[in-house]
């Protein structure tokens, strides 16, 4: 399962990629983040993994992410692996007019034996997820100076 989804924040990139890659942020804006465990003893950089811990109502999983490429302020990708399931994202930034910032990901996910069966009846759940996000992370940045 592949689709895009995309917001106009109203910062500039030189604002908005720092927020973004500060991993502290992530439980502003990130729903249901509960804990973060680094794996490796560098993090932020290609290759750093670490184990996010979620609860979204009664639902508690945990995600293990692996940084793929990361060349910002433009661009880095990341894969999220778990029970039955993995995810590889690729997140853009763009300048544009009037100091504002194209966010926007393209995410793919993959999905192992009985899961199968979660991309046929899940798949509006996970691009509303994904826009949920990206919205946050907009309120977010658009409210930090």
């Amino acid at each position: 399962m592949k689709y895009t989804s995309e917001i106009i924040i109203d910062k500039p990139l030189e604002h908005v990629v720092p927020l973004y890659d500060n991993h502290d942020n992530m439980f502003k804006w990130m729903d249901g983040l509960k804990k973060v465990t680094p794996l490796t003893s560098v993090q932020g950089e290609i290759g750093s993994r670490m184990e996010m811990y979620f609860e979204l109502g009664t639902r508690k999983f945990h995600l293990i992410e692996t940084i793929l490429d990361k060349n910002l302020p433009s661009y880095m990708s990341c894969k999220y692996k778990s029970f039955g399931m993995e995810n590889i994202i690729h997140i853009y930034f763009e300048p544009i007019q009037n100091n504002q910032t194209i966010y926007r990901t393209e995410s793919e996910y993959k999905f192992k034996g009985i899961f199968n069966l979660m991309k046929l009846f899940s798949s509006k759940m996970f691009k509303k997820k994904s826009h949920k996000y990206l919205v946050n992370f907009k309120i977010f940045a658009e409210k930090n100076n």
